[in-house]
């Protein structure tokens, strides 16, 4: 079972989409904390509340490769460089694993953002994962199975007012 860790925010970058050759690479950068209300995942010692979260790469736009897609949504591999992405003292991986690869969606949504109503909004989510757990309590910052992967999505929203 692949267990995710989602932070949710908006990245103070553009996704660069239509972004001039010249301008291809763009550096994302994060940072929080864990709190007792991020999630229902089991935590051990390396997130424990109030741990850091900090994740930072560079993603590389003219080398994105288109995967699949449609209407609604788009697939592209992933070619990021300068990865790191810490949360506590557990540091993530990229992995090369078929089907772990990192990967770039983007697709159409709704959110509320604190209002009463809905608006479109526009999903960013950088997919990427760590090794194999062998059910070692020090491999992921969360209690996995053996076998499961430890795995990362960072998500960015863009509201449709701001273009």
């Amino acid at each position: 079972m692949l267990r995710a860790l989602t932070a949710v925010g908006l990245v103070g970058v553009g996704l660069g989409l239509g972004v001039p050759a010249e301008a291809a690479k763009i550096v994302f950068s994060g940072q929080g904390s864990v709190d007792a209300s991020q999630g229902a995942l089991v935590r051990n010692a390396a997130a424990s509340n109030g741990s850091p979260f900090r994740f930072t790469f560079t993603l590389d736009t003219t080398a994105l490769t288109f995967l699949e897609g449609g209407d609604q949504d788009a697939f592209y591999d992933l070619p990021v460089t300068d990865f790191s992405a810490t949360i506590g003292n557990y540091a993530f991986t990229l992995s090369g694993a078929p089907g772990f690869e990192p990967l770039l969606s983007i697709s159409r949504g709704f959110t509320f953002f604190g209002q009463p109503f809905s608006e479109p909004v526009l999903v960013t989510t950088f997919n990427f994962a760590s090794a194999r757990s062998t059910g070692s309590s020090l491999e992921t910052p969360f209690a996995t199975g053996a076998g499961a992967f430890g795995a990362l999505a960072i998500n960015a929203f863009f509201r449709a007012e701001n273009g």
